[in-house]
């Protein structure tokens, strides 16, 4: 929902007073899309430790043509990442004949947690239409407080 204050005589020829508000209903349609993480590997581990570069493909399907994507318009994970060449790269990642969106994006700038079991996308096509997807993923590389008593231990006293 957004609200809009009523400052404007217009509105209060409507009979709305100034001050109130209008509520309204924004729908956006969106698009569900095929993406892989990892592409060519499975499970999809995640090394949250690693410096790399995580490849994610937007997949063509029959009802979908991944190369309509803008790659300039995709955010991927929680941290909302951006591709890091700034362009994404068309190739049939995935053998079945036609060409997909090929992204990819820092590890650290994702915002995948530890224990995070899937991890999504959103982005426009050229044309405008809104499209999201996930994909399954394992973490691994995860500090916890055994492993951060574990790597302290030498360092301890005794």
């Amino acid at each position: 929902h957004f609200s809009i204050g009523v400052a404007n005589p217009n509105f209060q020829q409507l009979g709305y007073l100034e001050g109130e508000s209008l509520k309204l209903d924004v729908v956006v349609e969106t698009t569900s899309v095929l993406v892989d993480v990892r592409p060519s590997a499975f499970p999809n581990v995640v090394y949250l430790r690693s410096a790399r570069l995580l490849p994610v493909a937007i997949l063509t399907t029959p009802e979908f043509d991944a190369t309509q994507v803008d790659p300039l318009t995709v955010r991927f994970g929680a941290g909302k990442a951006i591709e890091i060449h700034k362009r994404g790269h068309l190739e049939d990642v995935d053998g079945d004949g036609d060409m997909d969106l090929l992204q990819h994006f820092e590890v650290g700038s994702i915002g995948i947690q530890c224990g995070d079991t899937s991890v999504g996308l959103t982005g426009r096509t050229f044309t405008g239409q809104v499209v999201t997807g996930r994909d399954a993923i394992t973490t691994a590389g995860c500090v916890t407080s055994s492993n951060a008593v574990q790597s302290l231990r030498p360092f301890v006293a005794r």
